[in-house]
C-alpha cells in the first residue's frame, strides 16, 4: 500500500482542522505549508492573526496524533514525490497541488465546520414555481450540490451553476472574502445576529453573485441562461439574478423572502423546483 502524508496550509487552528486530524490520523507525517510556499499563493500571509507555521507546528505536536510534523519549505517539495497525498479542500491547498503535485495520487476534504442541516433549510418555499423531474435538470442539481461542498460557510453551504444552451459556462459556490479562512482568523460578525437579519453585515459573498460577476469579467452574455443552485436565493441575490438575463431559475431548497417572487416574475424569470 503507498503510503500517505496531510500536506495543509493552516494559518489558524479551529475545530475543523481537529476533525480532519481525528479523520487522518493514521499517515505518519503531516506536513504543514511554510511561509515560502504561502507567499507564492496568497497576500493573507500578511495577516498578523495567521499563525506562524512553526508555531502551528508546536501546537500540533502536543495533540500526539502524528509521528512526524514538518513544515514544508520549497526546498522540501521533492519529498513528498512518493506519497499520495490528503489535502484540504480550500483555494491554496488547491493552487498548491496544482503547481507542485501534479505527479501525486491527491484527495482533498474539508477542513471546515458544517452545521446541521435540518436547522439551516427553512421550508417557506415560492408559492407559485413549477417543478421539475426531468433527467437534465436533476442532472444540473446535482452539479450545483457538489460545487456546494466547496463552500467554507459553516451554516449554510451553497453551490450554482450556470447553463446555456446545454453547456455549463459557470460553476462555484459560497465564499468568504477575501479568504474562507478569514471568519476563523478574526471571527464572524454573523454570528451576533439573527438569521435572516441584516444580511449586509457579512464576510460571505453568494455564489450568484459571484457567477454574475465573473460573467461580467469574461464578458459572458447570459441572456436567455440558466441558474442551478441548492438554496433558493436570498432577495439581494434575486434582484441581481433578475437584471443578468438569466431567464430560468432552479433551485432545491430555502425559503422564499420578501417580494422575491414578484421580483423575479417582474422581470419574466422562471422559477423552477428540481425534485
Amino acid at each position: 500500500m503507498k503510503k500517505y502524508a496531510l500536506v495543509l496550509y493552516a494559518p489558524v487552528i479551529h475545530a475543523g482542522y481537529l476533525e480532519f486530524f481525528k479523520r487522518h490520523r493514521n499517515a505518519k507525517t503531516l506536513y504543514i505549508l511554510g511561509r515560502g510556499i504561502i507567499d507564492q499563493f496568497t497576500e493573507l500571509h500578511k495577516e498578523i492573526r495567521a499563525l506562524d507555521p512553526e508555531i502551528t507546528k508546536k501546537f500540533v505536536e502536543t495533540l500526539g496524533i502524528f509521528e512526524h510534523i514538518k513544515v514544508l519549505k520549497p526546498n522540501t517539495i521533492t519529498d513528498l514525490k512518493d506519497y499520495k497525498i490528503i489535502t484540504a479542500d480550500e483555494p491554496i491547498s488547491r493552487r498548491f497541488a496544482k503547481k507542485y503535485l501534479q505527479k501525486n495520487k491527491i484527495v482533498f476534504d474539508s477542513i471546515f465546520l458544517k452545521w446541521d442541516e435540518k436547522n439551516v433549510y427553512s421550508r417557506n418555499l415560492p408559492k407559485n414555481a413549477e417543478t421539475s423531474k426531468t433527467a437534465f435538470d436533476r442532472k444540473m442539481m446535482k452539479l450545483a450540490l457538489k460545487e456546494s461542498t466547496g463552500s467554507g460557510d459553516w451554516w449554510r453551504q451553497v453551490g450554482a451553476i450556470i447553463v446555456k444552451n446545454k453547456k455549463v459556462i459557470l460553476r462555484d459556490s459560497s465564499h468568504h472574502l477575501p479568504s474562507d479562512h478569514t471568519p476563523y482568523i478574526e471571527g464572524n460578525p454573523r454570528d451576533f445576529i439573527e438569521a435572516g437579519k441584516k444580511r449586509d453585515l457579512s464576510t460571505s459573498i453568494h455564489v450568484e453573485q459571484l457567477l454574475i460577476a465573473e460573467a461580467a469579467k469574461r464578458g459572458l452574455n447570459l441572456n436567455g441562461s440558466s441558474i442551478y443552485v441548492n438554496v433558493f436565493p436570498c432577495v439581494p441575490c434575486a434582484q441581481i439574478i433578475s437584471q443578468s438575463g438569466i431567464k430560468k431559475c432552479f433551485f432545491q431548497t430555502g425559503n422564499a423572502y420578501l417580494n422575491v417572487e414578484r421580483v423575479f416574475r417582474a422581470a419574466g424569470v422562471k422559477l423552477i423546483r428540481v425534485k
